[in-house]
């Protein structure tokens, strides 16, 4: 009886001393572990008491998220700052190979880099390839590269997806100046005679305005050059960077279409009244089918120098470009809309949608003749 009473009289004892500790510590209700230790949950610590040891909890490892594991920006080398798009998601990458010296910006795939060796728009500091295993494509431009006198070096495929922060770079990098299109001014001469081809057609140029997002510009350029389109115009203040993001998305055209870059608004607008007044004609494109210029673009066709304009992904075009516009084209669906009763899609990405525009407007382009007139009377 004496022992089962110290031993009731140690617990309430030991009992008093663990709510003196709660006290003190201010925290939740606690349990007791072992006779020396508290453990408290919240804090994830062990108390000791008299005689005791001070255990500390390991720290639960928490799961990533997927934005915890994907790349971010900062992760990038340096001068891929500014690059729209977050690239793949990012591998574990264990080597420790010290990322190579970069004197411009890094172009990376097949496409993109072959077109700029062969435009010469840029100033190629130096190429890198993958160690081993080079396709046709990646040995027709090391032979490229061999005849302009580049300086190349065989790196790990760590190394390029470090060069390319860790974005599809198909084995093949290149360090390049930066690439920069001519300016359109208001005292550039616009004559008819430079409007029309040698074939007799009329020269189309499109006008991207304000469009922000590298793959739409990007996919907007390689449908324009597959398609003929002479030359791109671009704001030069409200539009993407032509970054080496827009060059792969564009399979390279970036490197070889014909670039204007527009400085501002009012420029812009001298140049549509300009344009029209030489004889050609602006067409503007829109969802709105109410709008008095509105027109299909099924029954739309170009006989005289055209501007095709396509708009902001989200705002579309200034009421001030709509007034210059000579027509609105739009796009409907073909034939019965067989998602009628489902979700409500009722436009199109403005990639796709300048890719729909041009082809049908180039397919249906005519002879130019100076009798017709750019408006139907």
């Amino acid at each position: 009886m004496q022992k089962l009473a110290n031993f009731i009289c140690l617990r309430k004892n030991l009992l008093e001393l663990v709510v003196r500790c709660r006290k003190t510590l201010e925290i939740a209700p606690i349990c007791v572990k072992q006779v020396r230790t508290v453990y408290i949950p919240e804090h994830g610590k062990r108390v000791v008491l008299p005689g005791g040891r001070l255990k500390k909890k390991p720290e639960r490892v928490k799961d990533k998220t997927d934005n915890e594991q994907n790349i971010t920006r900062s992760r990038l080398p340096p001068y891929n700052y500014g690059l729209e798009g977050e690239g793949k998601r990012s591998r574990k990458n264990t080597s420790r190979e010290k990322c190579a010296e970069v004197k411009g910006e890094i172009l990376f795939g097949v496409f993109p880099v072959k077109l700029a060796l062969e435009a010469g728009r840029r100033k190629p500091h130096r190429l890198f390839l993958k160690e081993r295993g080079l396709t046709d494509s990646l040995r027709e431009t090391l032979t490229l590269a061999d005849k302009l006198g580049i300086e190349k070096e065989f790196v790990s495929k760590e190394m390029l997806d470090k060069l390319s922060g860790d974005r599809p770079h198909q084995g093949i990098c290149l360090d390049a100046s930066r690439l920069y299109a001519n300016n359109l001014d208001s005292e550039t001469q616009l004559r008819s005679e430079d409007l029309i081809e040698e074939t007799g057609l009329p020269k189309v140029w499109l006008l991207t305005y304000r469009v922000k997002d590298p793959m739409n510009f990007g996919a907007i350029l390689r449908s324009a050059f597959y398609l003929g389109i002479d030359k791109v115009l671009f704001s030069k203040k409200y539009s993407c960077a032509l970054s080496p993001v827009v060059s792969k998305a564009s399979a390279g055209a970036l490197e070889v279409m014909d670039l204007t870059c527009i400085s501002t608004d009012t420029i812009l607008m001298e140049i549509l009244e300009r344009w029209k007044n030489v004889g050609g004609q602006v067409l503007g494109t829109t969802c709105d089918e109410s709008s008095d210029k509105s027109q299909q673009l099924i029954g739309c066709s170009i006989d005289v120098p055209t501007i095709i304009i396509v708009g902001n992904e989200r705002e579309g075009l200034d009421e001030d470009v709509i007034k210059s516009c000579d027509k609105l084209l739009y796009i409907n669906p073909i034939g019965n809309n067989v998602h009628v009763s489902g979700p409500v899609i009722d436009s199109l990405n403005v990639s796709v949608a300048t890719g729909i525009v041009l082809y049908s407007l180039m397919q249906k382009r005519q002879k130019y003749n100076r009798t017709t007139p750019c408006l139907p009377e």
